[in-house]
C-alpha cells in the first residue's frame, strides 16, 4: 500500500509531465501552510521582527507541531514567515525548484536567485540583463523580490495554494529570444534526465528462427535453425557492439558466424564517433558501403542512430545479411511478402509492382529486427544546417560482401567523405573509395534555387578497375512540393546512369552492365478528400529488353475509415501479356491498428485481400496478418501472428501455394520466430524483449514487497515491463542520446511506502543503460522539540545516522530558536541516532505507522558539562 495516491491515481488528476522531485515533504508543507497563519492569528502579543530566511526544514518543522501533553508552556511567538521549495510550472513542464518565502498575512514572495537561475535558459540576452536590472533596482526585499516588481519587469507568477506550485503565467515577448517553430518538437529533448546512465551496462539479444518446408518437389523438411545473438556492453563513452549465431554458411552448411564485433568511442558533443573492428563505411550514395576491418572516424550528427540490419550498398542495390522476409507495401498496403535468402539483391530485380510513388521495403531479419527504405522514390532536400559538415575517414582491410561473415582475404582499403552545406539553399559533397582492385570517386550538389522552385540534386561518380576499365554512375533529381489551405501539387523526377565498367572497392560487381532508370511522378488534389497520381517508371538494361510503366491513379477518402484508389497503366516488356490494365484498391480501418485491404490488378491477373491488425508497444498485445492472393493461376495464402511478452516476442507465419486453387496447400510453409534478451545495469538485471538500441531497467527500493511496472502509459492496465522472477521490469526500446520518459508504479503486496512521482527521463548513450530504483520505505517526517533540561534547545545542529536502517544517508539536523526541529525521509521499526555537533547523541525509534507525520512531542537531553 502506498502512503499516497499512487502513479495511476495522480496521472488521472494531474498530467504527469507537470511532476517534478519535491525535496520537502508534501504532507509536511501542507502541515506548515495549514498551521502557519493559526500562530500568527494567535500570537498577536508579540513584537514583530523582520522575516527570517530559515530553511524550508526549519520552517516546516516550526509550523507543523502542534502542543503535546508533554510539551515546554506556551512560548511568546512571532510572526514568522514560512519559506518552502515549490516547483515553478511552465504549461506542462516542471522548470526546477524555487524558494518561495510566504507571510503570516499569505503574500509571497520569490527568491531572486533560484529565479534567475530557472529563467535563464527562457531568456535571450538583452532579457537576462533587463530581468537582472530590474531586481537589482529592487534592494528592499533582499534576497525575496515580490510579485509586483516581476510583474512591472514583464514576469508573471501566481502562487497555486492548491497544488503548491508557483506557475509561470507570461514572458514579455522582448524578452524571450526567437524561437524556430520546430522547437516544439525538441521540447523533451530540452528536459534534464532525472536519472543518469548506469556506469556499466550490457545486454544481449537472442533470437531463434525455425523453418518447415513441404512440396511436391522436394519433400517435407526442418530446416537447421537460425539463431542470432547480438547486443552491446558500454562503459562511459566506449561501447563494444556484436553479433553472431548460427546458421547454414555458403558452402550449404550448417555452422557458427561471426557477423560483426566492433569497439565505438563517442564524442557526443562534438558529434563524433570512433570506430574500431569489423566496420561499415558510409559514403555518398552511389558508392553506397563499404566494409572493412580497420579503424574509422566519423562527423555527423544524425550518427546517434540504431543499427539497421539492411544497408544500401549503392545505386539501386540492397544487401540482407541473414534469411530474412521482404515486405513490400504501396500507398501504407501490403501488396507482396517475399522470404530470401541472405545476399546482394537488385531493386528491379523484386517483384514490386511499377506505378506508385509510395513504394516502402520493409525487411524482417531472422532476429525479428526491421529496416525500411524507399530506393529514391522520394530524396531528401538539404539536410544539414548552414554551416554544419559532415565527414568520415575509414581504412582497413576490405571484406567481401556477399560473404554472411566478414573475411579479410581482400585488400587493403580506404574510404573518406565529405559533406557540407554553404547556405540554406545549396550543400556539396565529395567521396573516395580505394582498394587495389578499384578506385572511385564521388561529388555531389544539392541546390534549392531562389528562382526556381524546387529542390536539384545531382551525384556524379568515376571508378577504375584493375584491369584499368573506367566506369562511370550519375543520379540526378528534381522534387518540387506546393501545399496550399485547398490542396497539395508535388513532382519528383529521378534519372539513374551506371556504364558497365561502374565498380565500387571491393565489391564483386555482379551487375556489371549498363542501366538507365528513369522515374516521374506528378500528384495534385482535386479537392479536401481526392488526389490524383500520375507516373512513368522506364528501365534500360543491356542485357534485357528495356521495360516501361505509365500510370495514373486517383486517390478518394470517402470517409474516415474507407479509402479507395482506382487507376490504370499501360506496361510494355515487363512479361505479362497486356499493356492495358485497370487497377483497384480498398481499404477499409477497423479502428487504430486493423484493417481490410482488397487489391485488384488486371494486367497482372491479380487479386488479393487481406486483414490485419498492428502490435502494440505493450505486454499482452498481439497482431496478424492474414491474406490470399491469386495471380495467373498461381495461389498464395499466408498469415502471420505476433505476440508480445513481457519478457519475449514471438512470431508464427504460415504460408501455402499452389497452381489453382484445387491445389493452393501443394507447397506448405511455417516459420516460427522467438526473441528474447538479457541486460545488466550497475547490479540489476532483467530479462525482456528485443533491445533496439538502449535499455533501461526498472525495480522497486529494497524493502518494497512488490512488483515494479513501467511503460509509455499506465491506463486500463497497460505497461511495456514487469519486474518479478526473472529480474527488474525491463524497457527494450530506448533510442541512444534521445531523451525517454518513463512512467512507473508498483503492484503493492502490503507494504507501506512512497512511490515516488511517477515519472523519470533518462537519456542513454548507443548500447548503453539505464537503473531505475523506484519507492521508497521512508515515507515518514518527525517533527519535535529537542530541550535541554526545560529549557529550549536553541540553534543546534548535527546528524541523523542510522545502523538499522541499511542504505540510509545521513541526513543534517538542526533546531530552530524554539528547539523545534523536523526530519524528512525516515523508516518504520528503524532506530535512528542523532548526533549534535557538540558531541552529545540521542536517539529515536520509528514506531510500526502508516502515518506520513510522526509527531514526536518532546525529547529532553543533558546540559553539557563545564
Amino acid at each position: 500500500m502506498a502512503i499516497r495516491n499512487s502513479a495511476q491515481d495522480r496521472l488521472r488528476d494531474t498530467d504527469y509531465r507537470r511532476l517534478s522531485a519535491r525535496p520537502v515533504s508534501l504532507i509536511a508543507m501542507a502541515a506548515a501552510l495549514a498551521s502557519a497563519p493559526a500562530t500568527a492569528q494567535s500570537s498577536g502579543e508579540g513584537q514583530s521582527s523582520p522575516p527570517s530566511p530559515d530553511s524550508a526544514l526549519e520552517a516546516v518543522g516550526e509550523a507543523a507541531v502542534s502542543p503535546q501533553p508533554d510539551a515546554v508552556p506556551d512560548l511568546p511567538t512571532q510572526r514568522r514567515a514560512t519559506i518552502l521549495s515549490l516547483p515553478l510550472i511552465r504549461g506542462e513542464d516542471a522548470l526546477g525548484e524555487i524558494n518561495v518565502e510566504i507571510d503570516g498575512d499569505g503574500s509571497v514572495r520569490y527568491d531572486r536567485f533560484t529565479l534567475l537561475s530557472l529563467l535563464g535558459p527562457l531568456l535571450s540576452v538583452d532579457g537576462k540583463a533587463r530581468i537582472a536590472e530590474a531586481l537589482a533596482a529592487d534592494a528592499t526585499a533582499e534576497p525575496f523580490v515580490s510579485p509586483r516588481v516581476l510583474a512591472d519587469a514583464g514576469v508573471a507568477l501566481q502562487f497555486d495554494m492548491s497544488r503548491l506550485e508557483v506557475q509561470l503565467q507570461s514572458l514579455a515577448p522582448e524578452l524571450t529570444p526567437v524561437i524556430d517553430l520546430d522547437a516544439r518538437n525538441r521540447r523533451l529533448e530540452d528536459r534534464p534526465p532525472t536519472i543518469q546512465p548506469a556506469g556499466f551496462s550490457a545486454y544481449m539479444n537472442f533470437a531463434g528462427n525455425l523453418d518447415y518446408l513441404d512440396s511436391p518437389t522436394e519433400g517435407s523438411r526442418v530446416s537447421s535453425p537460425d539463431i542470432i545473438a547480438f547486443g552491446a556492453a558500454r562503459m562511459g563513452n566506449f561501447a563494444l557492439q556484436y553479433e553472431g549465431g548460427s546458421t547454414i554458411r555458403e558452402n550449404g552448411e550448417y555452422g557458427v558466424f561471426r557477423r560483426f564485433v566492433r569497439g565505438i568511442y563517442d564524442i557526443e558533443g562534438r558529434d563524433m564517433r570512433i570506430s574500431a573492428g569489423d566496420l561499415q563505411a558510409p559514403s555518398l550514395p552511389l558508392l553506397g558501403t563499404q566494409l572493412l576491418g580497420g579503424i574509422g572516424i566519423e562527423r555527423r550528427r544524425r550518427i546517434f542512430e540504431p543499427f539497421e540490419p539492411a544497408f544500401q550498398l549503392g545505386g539501386q542495390r540492397l544487401r540482407i545479411s541473414s534469411p530474412s522476409t521482404i515486405e513490400i507495401l504501396n500507398n501504407g498496403n501490403l501488396v507482396r511478402t517475399i522470404p530470401v535468402e541472405q545476399g546482394i539483391y537488385d531493386l528491379t530485380e523484386l517483384p514490386l509492382t511499377s506505378g506508385a510513388n509510395d513504394v516502402e521495403i520493409r525487411i524482417r531479419d531472422a532476429a525479428g529486427r526491421t529496416s525500411v527504405t524507399n530506393f529514391n522514390y522520394f530524396f531528401d532536400p538539404v539536410d544539414l544546417e548552414v554551416g554544419e559538415v559532415e565527414y568520415g575517414v575509414f581504412a582497413g582491410v576490405i571484406s567481401e560482401v556477399a560473404n554472411l561473415e566478414p573475411t579479410y582475404n581482400g585488400p587493403l582499403g580506404a574510404s573518406a567523405y565529405y559533406r557540407r552545406s554553404f547556405t540554406p539553399s545549396l550543400l556539396l559533397g565529395g567521396a573516395l573509395q580505394l582498394s587495389e582492385a578499384a578506385q572511385s570517386a564521388a561529388a555531389e550538389v544539392r541546390w534549392v534555387p531562389q528562382i526556381v522552385p524546387g529542390v536539384f540534386e545531382t551525384q556524379f561518380a568515376i571508378s577504375r578497375g584493375g584491369d584499368d576499365k573506367v566506369g562511370f554512375a550519375t543520379r540526378t533529381g528534381y522534387r518540387w512540393a506546393q501545399n496550399t489551405p485547398t490542396g497539395s501539387r508535388q513532382l519528383a523526377l529521378v534519372f539513374d546512369y551506371e556504364s558497365s565498367g561502374f565498380q565500387l572497392a571491393g565489391q564483386n560487381d555482379v551487375f556489371d552492365e549498363e542501366r538507365i532508370t528513369l522515374n516521374a511522378t506528378y500528384g495534385q488534389s482535386l479537392g479536401l478528400r481526392t488526389f490524383l497520381n500520375v507516373g512513368l517508371n522506364h528501365l534500360i538494361r543491356d542485357t534485357s529488353p528495356a521495360r516501361t510503366n505509365v500510370f495514373a491513379d486517383v486517390i478518394h477518402q470517402l470517409n474516415s475509415r474507407l479509402r479507395m484508389v482506382a487507376g490504370v497503366e499501360y506496361g510494355r516488356n515487363d512479361g505479362f501479356d497486356t499493356a492495358f490494365g485497370a487497377r483497384i484498391n480498398v481499404t477499409y480501418l477497423f479502428g487504430g491498428n486493423s484493417r481490410l485491404n482488397a487489391d485488384a490488378r488486371s494486367r497482372q491477373s491479380l487479386f488479393r485481400v487481406g486483414a490485419n491488425r498492428g502490435v502494440e508497444n505493450r505486454v499482452g498485445a498481439w497482431g496478424y496478418d492474414v491474406n490470399l492472393q491469386q495471380s495467373d493461376g498461381d495461389n498464395l495464402a499466408d498469415a502471420a501472428f505476433q505476440y508480445r511478452g513481457n519478457r519475449f516476442d514471438g512470431r508464427l507465419l504460415f504460408q501455402t501455394s499452389g497452381d489453382g486453387f484445387g491445389n493452393i496447400t501443394d507447397n506448405r510453409r511455417a516459420q516460427m520466430q522467438l526473441a528474447t534478451s538479457i541486460a545488466y545495469a550497475d547490479g540489476s538485471f532483467g530479462i525482456g524483449r528485443t533491445i533496439t538500441d538502449g535499455f533501461a531497467l526498472v525495480e522497486p527500493a529494497g524493502g518494497i514487497a512488490g512488483e515494479a511496472i513501467v511503460g509509455n502509459s499506465l491506463n486500463d492496465g497497460e505497461y511495456q515491463g514487469r519486474s518479478g522472477l526473472f529480474g527488474a521490469a525491463l524497457v527494450p526500446d530506448v533510442l541512444g542520446y534521445q531523451t525517454r520518459e518513463i512512467i512507473y508504479d508498483i503492484d503493492a503486496k502490503g507494504t507501506v511506502f512512497d512511490v515516488g512521482e511517477g515519472l523519470d527521463r533518462i537519456r542513454v548513450a548507443t548500447g548503453g543503460g539505464a537503473r531505475v530504483i523506484i519507492g521508497n520505505t521512508r515515507y515518514i517526517s518527525a517533527v519535535g522539540t529537542l530541550l535541554i533540561g526545560d529549557a529550549p534547545a536553541s540553534l543546534l545542529n548535527g546528524r541523523v545516522v542510522s545502523d538499522s536502517d541499511e542504505g540510509f544517508e545521513p541526513l543534517q539536523f538542526f533546531t530552530n530558536s524554539a528547539g523545534r526541529f523536523s526530519i524528512i525521509g525516515l523508516a518504520p521499526r528503524q532506530t535512528y541516532r542523532i548526533e549534535l555537533s557538540d558531541g552529545r547523541q540521542f536517539e529515536l525509534i520509528v514506531p510500526d505507522t502508516t502515518e506520513g507525520l510522526y509527531r514526536i512531542g518532546s525529547i529532553a537531553i543533558e546540559e553539557t558539562k563545564q
